[in-house]
């Protein structure tokens, strides 16, 4: 519990009328502007989360940039401060936008959502993180309870505890969300990073289909049991072929290999049936809910780093059952695409072709004797060059995949590019560079007519232009 009480005005200007929410180290009281002239919402934070030094040192950083983000499907954070008591201590709180409607928590407990609403509110939802995301702003506790629906649509609440892409996930040990939504990476308490929100957003899409909790776990502790050992996806019902591939690569136990936000909004806004306006607010009365009852610091909790040795294992393909009159090349080309990352490891292992000498054996490196002088900035070897090709091809390949499933890659080419990474693998790793070079050159001017056919979008053949390039860059490096 929090020190707060109703008549209690903060700093001369929003007075507190009635708690009306709380949850284990969250409050959110309704107050008045008195400033403005309006209702507002106020959320304290209390409890252990308020005493923590590092937590609340982090908060008024985390707030401000909460207050950048503009955007019709977030909710506005408008001021920040920090309440003192006569005993010395002080609770930090956020000022918000007050919303009238009901949480998605409710709306779900209800059952099952008609795809096209899961889409409406899905897609909503992915805009907001895609505008946050373009702000390098991660939101860390995307649950039903922090997404409001109202009669301008979807709302996603909470951006004040956000945290910056890069910066630590945690603070002083704490790992700030919800278990039951957070992608397995969150448990190594590494940088934060936006595939994170993606992961959670996934986890929210199939709940709304199913109606069902897919990770029914309390704790970190049973979230880390649960990654070690992860079960296929349930069945989707109704849900298209193209959207349902794009959930479960959101999915993905690695976070390089999910799509972004900006790519389920795409395909989510584009299904048939979704739109952008109200999402089924309930006729009659309407429900007003200022905040999240539980609020997302009461899934705050200490978590040790999880084992450097975990590894996390994929679904497997059969996880979705799609329907057979819309084939889905998007994993088709996946699949193929793993082959030839396999494939990377078998050439790896072979002489070059082409008269390029082999880098030096590991007892001859080991001989020499270490420059004494520092270097900021150690020059590549020739076998971290060619590691680095390895993993920009498969980058490459990851990354067509989505956007075939997106619709920025036309399905007909699928089959193109798999050809053509396969043949820039094998000659990658006989160290063929001038074959790789000329091979690249030529998949470029490929690519660039399906751009100018309208088969390619112009970002997708910008950014797989750019990929190439770095290819290229590197084959030079090693030719010459």
């Amino acid at each position: 519990m929090s020190a707060f009480t109703p008549g209690l005005k903060l700093h001369d200007r929003y007075l507190l009328e009635r708690r009306i929410g709380s949850g284990g180290m969250a409050e959110v009281w309704r107050a008045h502007d008195l400033v403005l002239g309006r209702p507002v919402a106020v959320k304290v934070l209390a409890g252990p989360m308020a005493a923590d030094p590092a937590l609340r040192a982090g908060a008024l950083r985390e707030a401000r940039s909460a207050a950048q983000l503009t955007h019709p499907n977030i909710t506005a954070v408008h001021d920040f401060g920090e309440a003192s008591f006569p005993d010395g201590h002080a609770e930090p709180y956020l000022v918000m936008e007050l919303l009238t409607g009901d949480s998605l928590a409710d709306r779900m407990a209800a059952g099952p959502m008609p795809w096209p609403q899961v889409a409406t509110v899905g897609g909503q939802i992915a805009a907001a993180l895609a505008a946050a995301h373009a702000r390098d702003v991660v939101h860390r506790d995307v649950k039903p309870g922090n997404i409001m629906l109202t009669a301008t649509g979807a709302k996603v609440l909470d951006f004040g505890i956000a945290a910056m892409t890069g910066l630590p996930d945690a603070h002083g040990g704490w790992v700030i969300g919800t278990p039951a939504y957070a992608a397995p990476e969150r448990l190594q308490q590494a940088a934060a990073n936006p595939a994170a929100d993606v992961y959670s957003l996934g986890v929210l899409l199939v709940e709304m289909v199913t109606g069902r909790r897919l990770h029914p776990v309390e704790s970190w502790e049973q979230v880390a049991a649960l990654h070690a050992r992860p079960r296929p996806l349930p069945h989707l019902p109704g849900v298209p072929s193209t959207a349902a591939a794009l959930i479960a690569a959101a999915l993905d136990p690695s976070p390089a290999r999910r799509p972004r936000a900006a790519d389920l909004q795409r395909v989510l806004t584009g299904a048939p049936g979704t739109g952008h306006g109200a999402v089924g607010v309930p006729a009659g009365p309407t429900p007003t809910l200022l905040a999240p009852t539980g609020g997302s610091i009461s899934g705050a909790a200490r978590v040790p780093s999880a084992p450097a040795t975990r590894q996390y294992v994929p679904p497997p393909p059969q996880m979705i059952r799609r329907r057979r009159r819309t084939p889905v090349l998007g994993f088709t080309l996946l699949m193929v695409l793993l082959l030839v990352g396999g494939m990377f490891v078998l050439f790896s292992a072979m002489r070059p072709t082409d008269g390029d000498a082999s880098p030096p054996p590991a007892t001859t490196r080991a001989a020499v004797k270490p420059s004494r002088s520092p270097s900021p900035s150690p020059k590549p070897t020739r076998a971290t060059s060619i590691a680095a090709g390895n993993d920009l091809l498969l980058d490459i390949g990851q990354r067509a995949t989505t956007l075939v499933v997106t619709g920025d890659i036309a399905p007909g080419h699928a089959g193109d590019i798999t050809s053509a990474l396969t043949a820039l693998t094998l000659r990658w790793n006989t160290h063929q560079w001038k074959s790789v070079i000329n091979r690249t050159k030529e998949f470029q001017k490929q690519l660039d007519g399906w751009v100018d056919d309208g088969d390619v979008s112009k970002d997708a053949g910008e950014e797989l232009d750019g990929k190439l390039d770095e290819l290229i860059d590197l084959a030079d490096e090693l030719k010459g």
